[in-house]
Order: C-alpha cells, then sequence, then structure tokens
C-alpha cells in the first residue's frame, strides 16, 4: 500500500488520529451540566458526561476510571479538559 496516504494528525506517542477533537470530561455526575456548557462555547469541543463518580465503589469505580482514560487517549481527541 505505499503511496497512500490521509490527512490527520500524528499524536506524540506515533498513533494518527483524522480528527482533532477537544474533549470537556465530566468525572462525575455532578459537573455534567458544566462540561457541556464549556464544550458548547468551544467550537469542536464535545462534553462527555458521566453518569456516575459520586459514591460509586469498586469494581465498578476502577471500570469507570478505566473507560474515561482511554477515551481521552484516543488518537481522534487532541485535548480534554477534565
Amino acid at each position: 500500500m505505499s503511496g497512500q496516504s490521509i490527512l490527520g494528525y500524528v499524536r506524540p506517542d506515533g498513533r494518527v488520529g483524522i480528527r482533532n477533537h477537544l474533549l470537556v470530561m465530566s468525572t462525575v455526575i455532578c459537573s455534567g451540566f458544566a462540561a457541556r456548557r464549556i464544550a458548547d462555547q468551544v467550537q469542536g469541543a464535545v462534553a462527555i458526561e458521566n453518569p456516575f463518580g459520586c459514591g460509586q465503589l469498586e469494581p465498578d469505580l476502577e471500570i469507570t476510571r478505566r473507560t474515561l482514560v482511554n477515551t481521552a487517549k484516543n488518537p481522534n481527541v487532541g485535548g480534554v479538559l477534565v
């Protein structure tokens, strides 16, 4: 497949994303509204709301943490506001 190319964003770890989203990430349900309001004010920003967090116990809390971290590490994400 030599000679083929795409327009994209090379990340520091070498991965390539074809989008460059800014995530405004809510870590608990209480901050979901604020995340939406902030994202609405920034062109290209995407609010990621977490309907859990406060009072969540292991092992569910670890699953939530892992999901949020891996969402933020997606190569289509250029930046994250937590």
